[in-house]
């Protein structure tokens, strides 16, 4: 079979177990499904080419077949040494809201400056 067939048929065996937040959250859901054996891969696409970290998240793949085995992973919670970690995210994820919170006020007087103008 020749490698791009390969390539397309593993891409069809993967399937969704999470979504990460960020890519530095993807990267460790990635790390600790690899150090249990999975083979584990993130999707972004273009959304890492303009803004890596991504509101929108990323979605983590395995393959098929260890998928159950991956979800029990993940349930387990995070490893104890990232548990301090926890402080840091809760403030990013703060920063982003806020800037969405920002984009949407601007958006509305710019609504109101419109109607007002006309």
């Amino acid at each position: 079979m020749p490698e791009r067939e390969k390539k397309a048929q593993n891409a069809r065996d993967m399937v969704r177990v999470c979504y990460a937040v960020d890519v530095e959250d993807g990267d460790q859901i990635i790390e600790k499904l690899n150090a249990e054996g999975i083979k584990a891969v993130r999707t972004g696409g273009t959304r890492d080419i303009y803004k890596p970290d991504s509101l929108m998240g990323e979605e983590i793949l395995v393959p098929a077949a260890d998928a159950d085995r991956a979800a029990r992973i993940l349930e387990a919670g995070p490893a104890p040494e990232s548990a301090g970690e926890a402080p840091r995210k809760n403030g990013k994820l703060l920063l982003q809201i806020a800037a969405v919170l920002g984009m949407i006020a601007v958006m509305v007087l710019l609504a109101v400056l419109v109607s007002a103008i006309r």
